[in-house]
């Protein structure tokens, strides 16, 4: 039987103002890519951020990993910018 890897999106929304959250929670993504920059675990973030879901979280930096280097290379775009391009 084949493996199939198939890609899921982050979980993140775009609010009325434009700004990204993370899952049902109002955290926004760049507080949580912040914290995992300095040094935070995904577990340490949900600690400082009670809405948070401990998975999301996991996600989300798992998201960031993978295209933060793409981000750079594209001119160093911002990592909510760089998400707002690959939506479209």
């Amino acid at each position: 039987m084949a493996f199939i890897a198939q890609a899921e999106a982050p979980p993140l929304r775009e609010d009325a103002a434009g700004a990204l959250r993370v899952g049902d929670s109002r955290v926004l993504l760049e507080l949580v890519i912040r914290a995992f920059q300095d040094g935070a675990t995904p577990e340490t973030v949900v600690q400082r951020y009670s809405t948070l879901a401990l998975p999301d979280v996991y996600a989300v930096i798992a998201y960031y990993c993978s295209v933060s280097q793409i981000a750079i290379l594209m001119g160093g775009l911002g990592v909510s910018s760089f998400v707002r391009r690959m939506k479209r």
